[in-house]
């Protein structure tokens, strides 16, 4: 479950970027363009300097923050840069209303409304937009205490109401919005790894295979290194089937990818290409490296790691990637070395130096 939160949140993140930045250059605008009916209402020269002051310094923070959101790698990270762009929002809310003389309670509280919208649509942890929105709620209706003489309580309770109602909407409505999100993140994923993985084995599958082949290809020649590949094929396989039945046969197979897994990195690649076929791919990797992988994995089969009551072992046809290879080129290359080794007496590694 973690892996697959951290994995949703990186998606999130990805995605909420693309927008995002645009979205905080226009709350930069508009931010300035809020200066005209500030200035229009406020006759006081100082309170106007001090909300000029005020709301060029957020823009340019907005604007810092455009520039840079890009560049955020987590998005924990990116949720608190967009909560403390929201705090400070509201800062310069209750800062501004607080210098209106006298402020229109109704109108401030359609202010206060629309920042609490905008808080639970712009994407945060959930947590951080209800925090946001209570706090930022509970600053207004202080300010409005004070600062608004002659309020009427019909309307202040009526306000309070509202705004208690918006937020629990707005609330619920990003909590099932979250929810829902996450669930079809996690269908998706789950869908992806069905159609990329081997059902008995849980390795990767043909196409998976030649999706991560043709990428490792190309970014291993891009950066000028080394990658092998390695062709496995399981010796008397017919006859495990026939003597101890298709069951027994499907549990070798699948007791020999969880043992070939345990000796490799996170970068390698092992698929089942066939039957009682695997390929393993080794990005990074030397033919000298991958002879010595291979030959650990040969000896662990051979131990009886594989099946403790049946006698099982593999052949393997091992080739490194050269300047004019292709994943077609080193599949039929290993697969002809692997049958020289069965026909020299199986349980053997077959390598080239010259392959590709």
């Amino acid at each position: 479950m973690l892996n697959i939160k951290e994995s949703y949140y990186d998606y999130k993140l990805f995605v909420s970027q693309k927008y995002i930045s645009i979205l905080i250059l226009v709350a930069s605008l508009v931010n300035l363009l809020l200066l005209i009916p500030d200035l229009t209402l406020i006759e006081s020269t100082a309170k106007r300097i001090s909300i000029i002051i005020v709301r060029v310094v957020f823009s340019l923070i907005l604007i810092s923050v455009h520039l840079r959101i890009n560049k955020i790698k987590t998005f924990k990270q990116f949720a608190k840069v967009i909560s403390i762009c929201e705090i400070i929002a509201f800062v310069v809310f209750l800062f501004i209303f607080s210098l209106y003389s006298p402020p229109s309670f109704l109108i401030q509280t359609i202010g206060l409304i629309i920042l609490i919208i905008i808080s639970f649509f712009v994407p945060n942890q959930w947590n951080n937009m209800l925090y946001i929105a209570v706090l930022g709620s509970i600053g207004f209706f202080v300010c409005a205490s004070v600062f608004v003489e002659s309020v009427n309580m019909t309307e202040f309770w009526a306000a309070l109401v509202y705004v208690l109602i918006s937020i629990l909407f707005c609330a619920i409505s990003a909590n099932n919005s979250e929810k829902n999100q996450f669930k079809e993140f996690k269908a998706k994923r789950e869908l992806q790894h069905i159609s990329s993985t081997d059902y008995l084995t849980k390795t990767a599958n043909r196409f998976k295979m030649e999706e991560e082949a043709g990428r490792w290809i190309a970014f291993c020649k891009r950066h000028d290194l080394p990658l092998s590949l390695v062709f496995i094929d399981v010796d008397n396989m017919k006859i495990i089937n026939d003597r101890f039945g298709h069951s027994a046969g499907d549990s070798v197979l699948a007791n020999l990818a969880k043992m070939i897994q345990k000796q490799l990195r996170s970068s390698d690649i092992l698929a089942r290409w066939g039957g009682d076929e695997f390929i393993m791919l080794f990005p990074n990797v030397t033919l000298n490296n991958a002879i010595e992988l291979t030959e650990r994995i040969k000896n662990c089969i051979k131990e009886g790691s594989v099946n403790k009551e049946i006698e099982v072992s593999c052949s393997f046809g091992i080739v490194e990637m050269k300047e004019d290879s292709n994943f077609k080129t080193m599949l039929l290359k290993a697969d002809h070395l692997m049958y020289e080794g069965k026909k020299n007496g199986k349980d053997s590694i077959q390598f080239n130096k010259v392959s590709g």
